[in-house]
């Protein structure tokens, strides 16, 4: 009696397990096949927002991504599953000029991509002109000095122009970190308050610091000198040129590069120290 009683426990232990297998490969089959579904495949993607890429390229560009299978049998395309994540952040490395992107399902068979350009705080410039007009090629920077795309304003003075550090075609490059950017953009916001109207911002070979005011005078400035100290001899150099007479506008230069000496050049004048 007892081997019969073990054979049926047996036997009924592998009826079991076969019932539970059949009942998960049916399971994973119907799943499989709801995958695979055409009306449940993206096939239309919407693209809004504040952009001047065209949709067409946004579209083609994130169908790149959803082209292709997972585990070579589920398609990426499925409003189910298709990469959320990794969609997002093609776009962004693909579009730098994009600040936000948001996507999400809109239906059962088409997506929604709302996207933001960054905002232009100011312009990277070349110092090599363009062959074809013989002005600057510039950049567009954000608020973190990130290089995103070719300048709209390469005419003009609408944003501050900052040359120098970097080489080539500078798209998805740092001008500095967004920690010393910043302080770059607030120390020309302060030369305005002592009445100076800085144009732009350069950093040399030697990593000398130039900057230019809308007269064309430029301010000389040693790499090892703060912000702060820079402001306060400017202030002095300032006093002393108003007790003179002397207008700003009317200087080539003001040199503070040296220690304890301060030196101005007047347009077709000698050099005098303060």
């Amino acid at each position: 009696m007892q081997p019969r009683l073990k054979d049926r426990q047996r036997s009924a232990k592998r009826r079991l397990i076969a019932i539970v297998a059949g009942a998960v490969l049916i399971f994973l089959v119907s799943v499989l096949f709801i995958l695979r579904i055409d009306s449940l495949q993206i096939q239309s993607i919407s693209v809004r927002g504040d952009t001047v890429i065209e949709e067409s390229q946004i579209v083609d560009s994130s169908y790149d991504v959803l082209s292709g299978n997972w585990f070579f049998v589920i398609p990426k395309s499925s409003i189910f599953l298709f990469p959320k994540n990794t969609l997002k952040t093609h776009l962004l490395e693909t579009f730098p000029r994009f600040e936000e992107v948001s996507i999400d399902p809109l239906d059962l068979r088409s997506l929604s991509v709302v996207v933001k350009d960054k905002g232009v705080v100011a312009l990277w410039c070349s110092k090599n002109p363009d062959k074809l007009n013989g002005i600057d090629q510039c950049y567009s920077l954000d608020e973190e000095g990130f290089v995103f795309a070719r300048g709209s304003d390469i005419s003009g003075n609408i944003y501050k122009r900052f040359y120098g550090v970097l080489s080539g075609n500078p798209i998805g490059s740092f001008y500095a970190s967004p920690w010393e950017f910043q302080n770059m953009r607030d120390f020309l916001s302060e030369l305005e308050s002592l009445n100076l109207s800085p144009n732009s911002y350069e950093v040399t070979d030697n990593l000398d610091r130039i900057v230019t005011l809308a007269s064309g005078t430029e301010i000389k400035i040693d790499s090892d000198r703060s912000f702060e100290s820079v402001k306060s001899d400017l202030k002095t150099v300032v006093q002393e040129l108003q007790i003179k007479g002397i207008q700003i506008e009317n200087l080539l230069y003001i040199d503070l590069r040296f220690k304890d000496k301060m030196f101005y050049k007047e347009k077709q004048e000698l050099v005098t120290p303060i």
